[in-house]
């Protein structure tokens, strides 16, 4: 077999259920490694530890009950603290950098060598960088003997803290394939579904003034329409920096807002799949590039998070720095470094502290349990547990200062209370037969089950199961449930159910169920989703209203048209506006068009054009229909529709 330029001599694999532990080892200018192949090998009791830098010791036990070691004395000085260990099948890839570029040439056996007839398990490879050989051709062949089963220390159950530091990430560039993916995907929901929700009409209209008044702070909207609101100013602004320069380029070509509303929404996309990326690379260290890969696969199915990854409001921002600070907590079991842990965790704290001050409250509940957590395993101690509530409480404490400063400045007087109070999401008394029915359903669909399987094939993520579960309870009990608020969880469900889709993939010939019931859920997701997605294109009759006003009316026209307050949550924004246009809210005569959900048009009005919206899902086939039913109407001045007559 070709391997880094040299090759391995041939071995009978028919010994290997037979015999003590069989392996490889390489090297090149940087790292020293070793390969070892154990049948039916149990990933989760794989054990590798250097002692006082000279001694390498590797303990496993396969699924049989037989334990297997190995010592080998390293031949030259090492960075302990790169020792990386990665499982998969029935192998174990061990590597750790070298602190000189000699060649080692052999390690040194850790005892007596084993009798000449007995099969050596120990192969030197010829690497890339070396032309030693021996006169008769060659490689030579160090010698190493394996202990005994019954000399082996008694293996202690597995836990994610006891795991090495992480493998390096097998892909050199920065996004993968997957990465793109997800992105693209994201942007065709963007394309699909162009228009805005009602949630997110705060942090769209600050977007939009920002990019158009800049500091012309008497033109904002929250300023000529005053309501209260939550928001802050902050997202927006670091969005429309990011989008600016796209969107002069825009205007050089075209003249249609919308266009902008794209740029910001994909702009937004990205800083969602920048999370995901690093959540992932988390992932690929903890799990293996199989997981990593079936996190995204399970993303890309799923529709509630990719519909809304691309919509700038507070619940995307706070899931953008939630993930983030995830990823910093896995790194942080990952980690055997103490000083190197405790910059995660200081990380974590303080990411997780700033999504809760400027964006959604709930995020801090969600990270005081993953730190109770790390306390209850004593991962975190004492004295780490006061450097990461430093860290918090003066990331809390910028962001605060940092929100209410960009809040003065463009006009937004934010109670100080929304900083502090929790209690604004789902307050009905069935909230649990809403959660089982409608939240859980709309956000994981088919990967609920699969996490349920992997609870039970890894015990390693029973812990992620366990605060996602109780993450949601607490937000029930304190009122602050919403559909979003399962955001802040999905990344940590989803890895459970990325858990058992690797291992179903790699059990894929030997036992078929779990794969099976894999492939089974992504196809019951991918469905899901192509029926969410047509009900939310036909979700904005208040947008598809005024594009079939533009329609139907000359550009060269100057208009002015009120839209009415109780259509404008059902998809409009001030991204559909045209500069030739005059949008009002008030009751204004002049208005030359009238938007409404009111079936009777206006006194001195005559209706000029039906926008249908959702009514309601129809089960009547293998996919769920639409029935839509008119929600908005147009209605055109008399006096402007007699004008446009005499004119044609």
């Amino acid at each position: 077999r070709r391997v880094h330029g040299g090759w391995f001599r041939e071995r009978s694999f028919a010994l290997m259920s037979l015999v003590l532990p069989f392996y490889e080892w390489f090297e090149n200018r940087d790292l020293v490694g070793a390969k070892f192949t154990i049948p039916r090998l149990l990933s989760d009791s794989v054990d590798v530890q250097i002692h006082n830098n000279q001694l390498l010791r590797f303990r496993a036990k396969n699924s049989s009950g037989n334990g297997y070691g190995l010592d080998l004395l390293l031949h030259g000085d090492v960075h302990v603290d790169t020792l990386r260990v990665r499982t998969f099948g029935d192998f174990v890839d061990v590597t750790i950098n070298k602190q000189s570029n000699e060649r080692w040439n052999a390690f040194r056996s850790a005892s007596q060598p084993k009798p000449p007839t007995e099969r050596r398990d120990l192969s030197r490879m010829q690497t890339a960088d070396s032309d030693e050989e021996s006169d008769d051709g060659v490689l030579p062949q160090p010698k190493s003997r394996t202990e005994s089963v019954e000399d082996l220390p008694e293996l202690q159950p597995f836990h994610p803290s006891s795991r090495k530091p992480p493998p390096p990430t097998p892909t050199p560039m920065p996004f993968s394939t997957l990465d793109f993916l997800l992105l693209l995907l994201i942007t065709a929901h963007c394309l699909l579904n162009p228009f805005t929700k009602s949630e997110e009409n705060f942090e769209v209209q600050a977007t939009h003034d920002i990019l158009y008044h800049m500091w012309d702070v008497q033109q904002y909207h929250h300023l000529q329409n005053p309501t209260s609101s939550s928001g802050s100013f902050l997202g927006p602004l670091v969005l429309a920096i990011v989008s600016f320069p796209f969107t002069l380029v825009r205007s050089c070509f075209a003249s249609f807002k919308l266009l902008d509303l794209l740029i910001v929404r994909i702009v937004m996309a990205g800083f969602v799949v920048f999370s995901i990326h690093h959540f992932r690379r988390a992932v690929l260290t903890l799990f293996g590039l199989e997981t990593s890969s079936a996190f995204a696969l399970i993303l890309a199915c799923q529709y509630h998070l990719m519909f809304y990854a691309s919509r700038p409001f507070s619940y995307v921002f706070a899931f953008s720095l939630s993930t983030f600070a995830l990823s910093d907590w896995l790194f942080a079991i990952e980690t055997s470094t103490d000083s190197l842990r405790q910059f995660h965790y200081n990380r974590f704290a303080a990411v997780i502290a700033l999504a809760s001050a400027v964006f959604q409250k709930e995020v801090l509940i969600l990270g005081l349990l993953i730190i109770g957590f790390e306390l209850l395993t004593q991962r975190l101690s004492i004295a780490g547990l006061g450097r990461v509530v430093a860290f918090a409480v003066g990331a809390a404490v910028t962001g605060i200062v940092m929100s209410s400063a960009v809040d003065l400045l463009f006009g937004l007087n934010r109670e100080w209370s929304t900083f502090f109070v929790i209690g604004d999401g789902n307050t009905s008394d069935n909230i649990g037969y809403w959660l089982i029915t409608t939240a859980i359903p709309r956000v994981f669909s088919g990967a609920l089950a699969l996490a349920i399987v992997g609870i039970v094939v890894e015990p390693r993520v029973q812990v992620f199961g366990f605060i996602s579960v109780t993450f949601l309870v607490m937000c029930a009990i304190w009122s602050q449930l919403t559909v979003h608020s399962l955001l802040f969880v999905l990344p940590l469900v989803n890895l459970i159910a990325a858990v058992a889709m690797s291992f179903g993939y790699k059990r894929r010939f030997k036992n078929t169920t779990v794969y099976q019931l894999s492939m089974c859920s992504m196809i019951f997701t991918a469905l899901c989703t192509v029926v969410f997605v047509r009900a939310a294109m036909v979700s904005y009759p208040t947008a598809k209203a005024v594009m079939g006003m533009y329609r139907q009316t000359p550009l060269s026209c100057e208009l002015t048209v009120r839209v009415e307050p109780s259509v404008t949550l059902k998809g409009f924004s001030q991204f559909l506006e045209r500069s030739e246009w005059k949008f009002v809210a008030d009751d204004f005569e002049g208005a030359n068009f009238v938007v409404t959900d009111q079936l009777e048009p206006p006194e001195g009005f005559v209706r000029l054009f039906v926008a249908s919206g959702i009514d309601q899902l129809e089960f009547s086939g293998i996919l769920p229909s639409v029935r839509v039913r008119p929600q908005v109407y147009v209605n055109c001045n008399r006096k402007c529709l007699e004008e446009r007559v005499e004119k044609r």
